[in-house]
């Protein structure tokens, strides 16, 4: 399920600046382009999803046991590894997007750093045909969400669950049992959701579904609102050290990005040592259907998985598109000021 809408996106682009200093390659939004991959990723997993429980199926119809069990384990195993390396792929390929246009675009002339002296010198006010934010995008932690910490406490209450399974020997209860801990995890997790979007934010209230794109747009933008004010010499001083810095903020996000894969790639790895045969003491007593039914169970929680890296894509992606913008709304802002202030000197 995608967690966000494009049209905000879409519809929000400022085209009194873009029109005048941007290429087209720089009006594609990073959270529509993440959008699109969630979108993509998410007809993935769902196909992948639909063909293991369809081999089942005719496995099961077959009593064909061995079949049964090797298409479900090998289902899930796959599944894992497929949520995890299009999560991983998704923000990498947004980053290395993301760097490649900023750097183009804050290096493809030197005009504002060959007119340093004259922008830093400048004292006085001027008026600019544009509105502009105040774009809050320094903090390297937002959007985060570490996912080893994240489910660390949804793993362990998981293997708690799970340590009821070991001395069970009768078959059918133990299936029994793995049903009842499926069910169980197959609550309503909408709470769950809205509380983990206002972490990886760092907002105060919980966040819903349908929110989620106008709360990410508003985070790194000082809450959305605009500025109509006249533009001020401190405000021209602040602008050019800020663009000077661009290279440290491509630095933050990339570090920020290695952090998550790491991060995602421990979960994958604690998610597929969670194995029947390490929780039944009498495992090797049993053949195939128990083995379906924890494979099952483990599903549930690769669902979730799932769904937490979309809240944290869409947010990355929307955190490059303030970035990316608040370039080029510096960029306009230093130019419209060399022009001024060479006009009226």
């Amino acid at each position: 399920m995608i967690l966000g809408s494009a049209e905000l996106y879409k519809s929000c682009r400022n085209d009194k600046l873009s029109s005048v200093i941007v290429k087209e390659d720089y009006n594609k939004s990073f959270f529509v382009e993440a959008v699109e991959l969630m979108t993509e990723y998410d007809r993935t997993i769902n196909s992948e999803l639909s063909s293991m429980y369809r081999s089942v199926i005719i496995s099961e119809a077959s009593n064909k046991t061995e079949e049964y069990l090797s298409k479900m384990a090998t289902g899930v195993d796959k599944l894992i590894d497929i949520v995890i390396t299009l999560f991983v792929d998704a923000i990498r390929t947004l980053y290395l997007r993301f760097k490649t246009y900023l750097e183009r675009f804050l290096y493809e002339d030197g005009t504002i750093f060959k007119n340093e002296k004259l922008l830093l010198d400048f004292t006085g006010s001027f008026n600019v045909s544009f509105d502009r934010y105040i774009y809050t995008v320094d903090d390297p932690y937002i959007p985060m969400v570490d996912l080893n910490k994240e489910f660390d406490g949804e793993l362990k209450n998981l293997q708690e669950k799970l340590e009821a399974l070991y001395r069970i020997k009768n078959k059918d209860e133990l299936i029994n049992k793995i049903q009842d801990i499926e069910a169980d995890m197959t609550g309503d997790k909408t709470d769950y959701y809205e509380h983990l979007r206002s972490r990886v934010l760092n907002v105060p209230y919980a966040i819903s579904i349908a929110y989620y794109d106008t709360e990410c747009f508003n985070a790194f933008r000082d809450g959305g609102k605009k500025v109509h004010s006249k533009v001020t010499d401190a405000e021209i001083s602040d602008t050019y050290f800020r663009f000077n810095n661009y290279k440290q903020s491509i630095k933050d996000i990339e570090r920020a990005k290695n952090y998550t894969e790491k991060q995602a790639n421990i979960i994958k790895k604690k998610i597929k040592n969670i194995t029947l045969s390490s929780k039944s003491k009498y495992y090797k007593a049993f053949k195939t259907e128990e083995e379906a039914a924890f494979k099952k169970l483990i599903s549930k929680e690769i669902g979730v998985i799932s769904e937490v890296c979309n809240i944290f894509t869409l947010a990355y992606g929307a955190k490059l598109d303030a970035v990316k913008e608040s370039a080029i709304q510096d960029k306009k802002l230093l130019y419209d000021a060399i022009k001024y202030i060479r006009f009226n000197s």
